[in-house]
């Protein structure tokens, strides 16, 4: 199979199980707001392996943004698909860095999104007075535990197998 096909065929996977998993009922209640876990950053470690990795994520990002049971709204369209866009981009980069050190790999994705999305959070979080630091430190936190304890275990199986080879 030509790789250009294979590495779109990847990052469709990938965009579609961002979507699936963030939007999934009961999962997408912790996905959204203040306090959050999105499950499917996790797959932001896959950036690691292919800049399929980096394009899945980034229209899984602007898809489940656009479908957000909060209903969409400009900022988490532009700015938190761009956020994805940059820690994806940054994750790639580094990867011989943090392929070596891998409990290293999720700091693009919690400095990009901690910094990015917590900075309009105030502004979409209507009715809730709230600090912008305080986003900041949530939303850094719920990307820091979802890509340690889900995503790091990911990366270390798609290596382990090699399930990216050839991209």
């Amino acid at each position: 199979m030509d790789r250009r096909i294979k590495t779109t065929l990847y990052a469709a996977v990938i965009a579609s199980l961002y979507v699936a998993v963030s939007l999934l009922p009961g999962i997408s209640a912790v996905s959204y707001g203040l306090v959050q876990f999105r499950f499917a950053e996790a797959f932001m470690l896959l950036c690691l392996f292919s800049p399929a990795g980096i394009a899945g994520v980034t229209v899984g990002c602007l898809l489940t943004n656009l479908f957000s049971p909060l209903g969409p709204n400009i900022y988490d369209v532009i700015f938190g698909t761009l956020a994805t866009l940059l820690a994806g981009s940054a994750t790639y980069f580094f990867r011989c860095y943090f392929l070596r050190h891998k409990w290293l790999a999720p700091l693009p994705t919690i400095i990009f999104n901690g910094l990015i999305v917590g900075s309009y959070l105030p502004v979409i979080l209507t009715g809730q007075a709230v600090a912008a630091w305080l986003c900041i430190i949530s939303v850094a936190f719920g990307e820091a535990v979802v890509c340690y304890a889900v995503g790091i275990p990911l990366a270390v199986l798609f290596e382990k197998y090699n399930l990216m080879k050839n991209l």
